[in-house]
């Protein structure tokens, strides 16, 4: 049985890479910063797991970022977050042994850096419970 955490990453790419609208157009979905990849661009980066639960049934809180690269419009750059807040959103509810409760968007960054690289960060978190 795998890990919640792992089960989230799983999860969370199959949806950004099946998506057939503007994640569609992305040079790269990955995780980690690999190769670099022309901009747009969007990546998988920490996922984090916490114990968590309900009375009598323990189970792991997990957050995740997703990341987007992108050195055009803002507006394009925002676009694209939406995008990802829509694939993610929509995320199944029992994953390889968990039974989760959703996904929450926590947080939607967006930041320019110096040398004109756009990065929008969308943060969510997964609680879940072992299925069975």
């Amino acid at each position: 049985m795998t890990t919640l955490e792992g089960a989230v990453r799983a999860a969370l790419l199959a949806a950004l890479r099946a998506d057939a609208g503007p994640l569609a157009g992305l040079n790269r979905i990955g995780e980690g910063e690999g190769q670099a990849a022309p901009v747009p661009w969007c990546r998988i980066g920490e996922i984090a797991g916490t114990s968590w639960g309900a009375k009598e049934r323990p189970g792991r809180e997990v957050r995740a970022t997703v990341l987007i690269g992108d050195r055009g419009e803002a507006e394009r750059t925002a676009a694209l977050a939406g995008a990802v807040e829509e694939a993610v959103a929509v995320l199944p509810r029992i994953r390889s042994g968990w039974e989760t409760g959703g996904v929450q968007i926590v947080r939607t960054r967006h930041v320019m850096a110096r040398d004109g690289l756009r990065t929008a960060q969308i943060e969510l978190r997964v609680r879940g419970w072992r299925a069975g």
